[in-house]
């Protein structure tokens, strides 16, 4: 039986619309949202949701999927995946809302995989995906090299206005040097070359092309500039890897012969990876040891819980309780987090456990023990068959990344993550091509349909309510997408008005197409079912849409906010978290500009979420969604305890000039400093936490309490070696790293001054006298207290005599509040 008329446009529509999405992925970027790369996860996530719909209108029309239940087998391990994914998600993950992200990733990467097996059943399928994938590659590179004229020969931007070079975008020499291309960062783009290299290879081959053979130069050259050295390692073992398993899969003479040369092939291989490791250290001393640091806090983790894992995603909320001080030293960053462990094997058995780490390996072994067989039984053929050079480049893509990821994580991410579904099934596809697709040739197909006038009315109000919905949604998308190109229009930036051009370009492009398939596959459809599938699948697409445009509102807030444009800055903020309820960094945001803008005046307003007939001070409003980000987004979201200790302090000094009873302050004291130590937990190597809490504790007349946190801000109490006595403990261990002190003047001042303030005199000035013998003998702040103190001993040493002990917190000994600490 022929095709139904639904069934080909389906088809139509997701051979080419899959191999569009991925070019697409590939080589858009937006520099007007806050992520550059928010467009990338856009397109993957509206792109394959968008696929998936009509997939399954056909499916649920035809009831069946192509293949028989023999090959559950193959598609077994990908869907275990998915529901492992799904599971860890919705039943071991706690803090669901800023994690969707990962499940959603998995779900869809899975998705893509199971459409793979369902409609690439011909050669010309495959070659069209590998086509756009090269040509997506030859974009990326082509900027590259455009980024790697302009920045040797032209010059940077200025910090008074940007200068035009031969890259016109804003973003242009953003990593100096280094070549980043369309993907906003230079590891990412590494990735990708990496992925990449054995399918140029293979197609050079199979075509005899020599535009191939160009284009893998140029690939070559940009990942050399992307000065990666993640990448060069990953380039060199996965083009090993693939000139392995060709001189053991094609029979050809001169394979033959490499195949005599694979120890020699193997040794050299290693001998090179293994010099870059030893270089490593010398070139960058920080990459080695972070990533050993970042793999002992991630084992940790996975002790805890082993089997079932801590849920999908949930790295960067686990990590921040178990990370070494060293990272901070080796960062010299404590405002910034840490989302992946640096090795997506280790983070697939901390996510999901044993259980899922299990169908993970599953997943890799009957990947490669199909693709291998597939190419042995061609190879005893005797002859070389074009599907074994395709399916040696995805497979050997795909290993590579996976030996890539060892020591990298860019799969996490959608540039690189986006193809952990794709070349998987394309290999298996291609590995089971000779029995699929010939029974895909000859299959029948059978449609269901309701043949009753009354179901034919019902299926005919059910197409005209899912157009109606599949319209509505199309233009809300069009005209929020027109807000946000307005907003650009009035930039004169050259590259600002071509990304206006493009972006147009690409948006009417895929809108439009999509539109198209959808309204022709709902009119073509017999089945209510699948009519229902177009709008439920559009509400899923909106939604990611709303990601994108909370990111473009996010930019947005970050400007006002810089600018102390408050109420525009919360106004957007406030978009932001209706569209993306789970981007946490919006709600940290918000909450600093509540802190920073300060109006302590009783109000309500409703526009910011007071409830009806409550008065808040912006004191109130702070509070509220810091403890929202601990109560159900990420507890220990970077600096939030600090910032909520600094607001508690603020809160108790506000309460002192407008003569608030002392309890009241006092209560406000206390919390401040709990929520200091709960960061010092954290995060032990940021010393304006040891000042401040040094400051309230004082404030509170606690002066041994806060002597305390200044000696251990001094003696860097947490700061010790704990990776033990191995041999490999020099290569990442260095006395500024590990067991070492933090000799910071400001600490030895304050600590002083507290001595001071409790009445020893004789402590002060040997504080200062054991600064400068021991550490700074030429520090003039030091200097210059320490003389204070020698000139005015004499009336020091009265008014010591003269001091009653505190009798309300916010009263001092006479010492200006301003010199015990920041």
């Amino acid at each position: 039986m022929p095709a139904t008329a639904l069934s080909r446009i389906t088809t139509r529509s997701i051979l080419w619309g899959l191999p569009l999405v991925y070019f697409a992925v590939v080589v858009t970027f937006y520099l007007r949202t806050y992520d550059s790369a928010q467009v990338k996860i856009t397109v993957a996530q509206m792109g394959i949701t968008a696929l998936l719909g009509l997939w399954l209108m056909e499916k649920l029309e035809e009831r069946r999927l192509s293949l028989s239940a023999e090959y559950l087998p193959v598609y077994a391990p990908f869907a275990a995946l998915l529901l492992s994914g799904a599971f860890s998600y919705l039943v071991v993950s706690h803090f669901k809302l800023w994690n969707i992200d990962d499940m959603v990733r998995r779900l869809l990467y899975m998705s893509a995989a199971l459409i793979v097996f369902d409609k690439i059943r011909s050669l010309d399928a495959v070659e069209r995906i590998l086509k756009f994938l090269l040509l997506a590659l030859f974009v990326s590179t082509f900027y590259g090299f455009i980024q790697f004229l302009d920045s040797r020969f032209f010059p940077p931007n200025s910090a008074s206005m940007p200068v035009f070079g031969l890259d016109i975008f804003i973003w242009r020499q953003a990593f100096q040097k280094r070549i980043f291309s369309t993907f906003g960062n230079p590891n990412f783009f590494g990735d990708y070359i990496v992925i990449m290299t054995p399918i140029v290879l293979s197609w050079a081959l199979a075509k005899k092309s020599f535009a191939a053979w160009c284009l893998l130069a140029l690939a070559w050259f940009n990942v050399a500039f992307t000065e990666t050295k993640g990448a060069w390692m990953g380039v060199g073992i996965v083009t090993s890897l693939w000139v392995v398993l060709y001189s053991l899969c094609i029979p050809l003479p001169f394979v033959e012969y490499l195949r005599k040369k694979i120890r020699s092939v193997i040794i050299v291989t290693a001998a090179g990876a293994l010099t870059l490791l030893m270089l490593t250290p010398g070139l960058n001393p920080f990459s080695i040891p972070f990533r050993i640091y970042t793999w002992l806090s991630t084992w940790e983790i996975i002790s805890g819980s082993p089997v079932a894992g801590i849920g999908i995603g949930n790295f960067r909320l686990a990590y921040s309780a178990y990370r070494r001080p060293t990272i901070f030293h080796i960062e010299a960053k404590h405002n910034t987090e840490t989302d992946h462990a640096e090795n997506e094997h280790i983070e697939v058995l901390m996510d999901e456990g044993i259980l899922g780490f299990g169908v993970y390996v599953w997943l890799i072994f009957m990947v490669s023990l199909l693709s291998y067989r597939a190419l042995q039984r061609w190879r005893r053929d005797g002859r070389v068959d074009v599907r074994a050079y395709h399916l040696l480049g995805v497979w050997s893509g795909w290993l590579g990344t996976m030996i890539h990821n060892n020591f990298d994580v860019s799969i996490r991410f959608v540039s690189s993550g986006v193809f952990t579904g794709l070349l998987p099934a394309m290999a298996v596809a291609l590995a089971l091509s000779d029995r699929t697709w010939r029974e895909a040739a000859v299959a029948p197909v059978r449609a269901i349909m309701e043949t009753s006038p009354v179901m034919s009315v019902l299926r005919r109000l059910f197409q005209g309510a899912a157009a109606l919905v599949v319209a509505v949604v199309s233009y809300k998308i069009f005209v929020e997408f027109f807000d946000i190109q307005q907003r650009m229009l009035g930039s004169t930036h050259p590259g600002d008005q071509l990304m206006v051009f493009l972006a147009w370009a690409f948006f009417i492009m895929f809108m439009g197409l999509s539109a198209y398939s959808y309204f022709h596959s709902i009119w073509n459809a017999k089945s209510i079912l699948a009519c229902l599938a177009a709008p439920l699948l559009a509400f899923p697409i909106y939604f990611f849409w709303g990601w994108f445009r909370g990111d473009v509102h996010h930019n947005v807030a970050i400007v006002h906010s810089k600018g102390r444009q408050w109420d525009d800055a919360i106004k957007h903020y406030q978009q932001v978290i209706k569209r993306n309820p789970g981007f946490v960094m919006s709600y940290y945001f918000l909450g600093n500009v509540f802190n920073d803008r300060w109006d302590m005046e009783p109000k309500n307003r409703a526009d910011w979420g007071d409830p009806p007939g409550v008065m808040r001070r912006d004191f109130d409003r702070a509070i509220e969604v810091y403890e929202r980000i601990r109560n159900t987004l990420a507890p220990n979201y970077v600096q939030m305890h600090y910032h909520v200790g600094n607001l508690f302090l603020k809160r108790a000094e506000w309460g002192i000039q407008n003569n608030e009873p002392p309890e009241k302050i006092r209560e406000f004291y206390e919390e401040s400093v709990r929520r200091y130590r709960l960061y010092q937990h954290l995060d032990p190597v940021f010393p304006d936490n040891y000042y401040r809490m040094g400051y309230v504790l004082t404030r509170l007349g606690r002066f041994e309490d806060a002597r305390q946190e200044f000696k251990k801000r001094i003696l860097a109490f947490r700061c010790a070696d704990l990776t033990g006595n191995g041999p490999f403990a020099s290569l990442i261990n260095q006395s500024h790293w590990t067991s070492h002190a933090h000799p910071d003047p400001e600490a030895y001042l304050n600590l002083s001054k507290s001595y001071l303030m409790s009445g020893d005199y004789r402590k002060a000035v040997a504080t200062h006298i054991g600064y400068l013998r021991q550490i700074d003998p030429n520090n003039q702040q030091i200097q210059g207290e320490l003389g204070v103190l020698m000139h005015n001993r004499d009336a020091i040493l009265q008014k010591i005599r003269q001091m009653a002990p505190v009798s309300s917190p916010g009263v001092g000994y006479g010492v200006e509040k301003s010199v015990i600490g920041k």
